[in-house]
């Protein structure tokens, strides 16, 4: 059985800052059922997909959100969390934003807030640690982007983007996100930055 990418700790202490990766059971519904039912809804609602990420509100990103659910044509939603889902259309999304390949490095920003943060439904931490990893390691996303969900090969980059996650956290900050989430929070943000970027920096 492959390695699976479980339970990714990020923790930002002011004297000893650390990220941690634990194993994890692999081969849940989500993983098996989400990325083929992401990418069938974005090619049948492309719009919708699109409204979705875009939302600046929980409101209307709630409303998009049980549209894109009862997608019935797709087969069943899968069991995944809303903040998880996201990341799944927002791959699906990114295959159509050519600009998406050639991301480079950005110098690094005093703010990295966005008011898109509002929809997500993460804790604001996450999305925030994302949008600096997508501003200032866009390659190493992309690579990770590559893979399958939980295989040895997103673990290898994982675990070679933790030695420059810490940096990216808000002072203070001490996250914990399964596996997936972290992969969709990284996926959001890197999609905002390649296909929307007046909302990626605002």
């Amino acid at each position: 059985m492959s390695p699976s990418l479980g339970i990714i700790m990020l923790a930002a202490a002011i004297l000893a800052p650390q990220v941690v990766a634990n194993a994890a059971p692999d081969g849940s519904e989500a993983v098996r059922a989400g990325p083929g039912f992401a990418q069938c809804v974005y090619a049948e609602r492309k719009a919708d997909v699109v409204g979705a990420l875009n939302a600046s509100t929980a409101e209307l990103a709630k409303h998009y959100r049980n549209a894109l659910r009862a997608a019935s044509s797709c087969g069943s939603s899968p069991n995944a969390s809303d903040d998880i889902l996201r990341g799944m259309f927002a791959e699906a999304a990114l295959r159509d934003v050519p600009a998406a390949a050639g991301l480079g490095p950005l110098a690094p920003e005093p703010d990295y807030r966005r008011g898109w943060f509002a929809a997500t439904g993460r804790d604001a931490s996450v999305d925030e640690m994302a949008v600096c990893m997508a501003a200032r390691h866009p390659i190493g996303i992309r690579r990770m982007l590559g893979t399958s969900p939980e295989s040895a090969e997103e673990l290898a980059i994982v675990t070679a983007l933790n030695g420059v996650i810490v940096p990216c956290l808000p002072q203070g900050a001490a996250v914990k996100a399964t596996g997936q989430a972290f992969r969709a929070a990284l996926a959001e943000a890197f999609y905002h930055r390649a296909a929307s970027p007046v909302l990626a920096e605002k």
